[in-house]
């Protein structure tokens, strides 16, 4: 059975840590850690801003960010084909490839799905609501880029920036 605890970082001189509950206890002296995708995910409006300005200020920022440390939820690949099929678009079909064959782009997979949960129990429950597709990209992120910044710092433990601006 899997389990989902939020848990408190801390700095330990130039090194970030966190506190381990006992019931997350490891054993031994030393441990491997995994990084899955990019420092920062980029929600719908900022990955489609790549599409339609591809030299411009959202490009610019993922270049200087590095490729490498940016990344794309799968519920904001699966909105950006959406709205290509939608709209019957081929050119907008075409254009989706290119930033999502560069980026990676995150499965949703555990602890997302336990964060998800949470998240559309605790934001209703508190007045602070979002759509269901942010909710899942919000169930993933500790660092998210969106043009959405009023809707996604509803979202406690976020950081948020906004690259169009």
């Amino acid at each position: 059975m899997s389990h989902t605890r939020e848990v408190r970082l801390f700095r330990n001189g130039r090194n970030q840590a966190v506190w381990i509950p006992v019931e997350f206890e490891l054993p031994g002296e030393t441990a491997l850690i995994h990084k899955e995708g990019g420092g920062m995910m980029l929600d719908t409006s900022i990955a489609s801003d790549l599409i339609h300005n591809p030299a411009g200020r959202v490009a610019a920022r993922v270049r200087d960010c590095g490729v490498s440390n940016t990344c794309v939820s799968i519920g904001a690949a699966a909105e950006m084909w959406f709205r290509a099929q939608r709209q019957q678009s081929e050119f907008l079909r075409q254009r989706a490839d290119a930033p999502l064959d560069e980026l990676s782009v995150i499965p949703f997979a555990p602890p997302a799905d336990a964060a998800d949960a949470v998240l559309r129990t605790t934001l209703p429950a508190s007045g602070r609501i979002i759509g269901s597709h942010d909710m899942l990209i919000a169930a993933h992120a500790l660092a998210l880029v969106t043009a959405n910044t009023a809707g996604f710092r509803r979202v406690h433990g976020r950081s948020v920036e906004n690259w169009r601006d």
